[in-house]
């Protein structure tokens, strides 16, 4: 990964990170980091090109290490959908709200190991 367009520098207990971009210096605690990053992908979601549908090859995957699936009441997601949770140490927690109908085709692609093009 190339590096970043900015310097920073983490005090000693790893609380907080200086990050400093063109002169401004900005110091972070995890939550408002997890803030920043937040207001990032809206602005990623103005802008253009637009995300594509499908990662790109260059697309680098982040390791998912933790993950949970709730859904409103006791009803199968199958029936009602999910809110997944995937936990990453680089972007914390990403939660994505899956109506029922994809709840069933990730579901199929898991049992039947079919390539998720096929589901769709």
């Amino acid at each position: 990964m190339p590096n970043p367009p900015f310097e920073y520098k983490f005090d000693l207990a790893k609380t907080t990170v200086t990050i400093d971009a063109t002169g401004i210096s900005q110091p972070m605690n995890a939550e408002l980091l997890e803030f920043v990053m937040e207001w990032l992908g809206k602005l990623r979601a103005e802008m253009l090109p637009s995300v594509p549908d499908k990662p790109l090859l260059t697309t680098r995957p982040h390791p998912i290490t933790m993950w949970t699936v709730g859904t409103q009441d006791a009803a199968p997601p199958a029936d009602v959908g999910a809110a997944i949770g995937f936990r990453s140490a680089e972007f914390g927690w990403f939660v994505v709200r899956l109506p029922a109908a994809d709840c069933r085709k990730f579901a199929q692609l898991l049992l039947r190991g079919e390539d998720a093009a096929a589901l769709q």
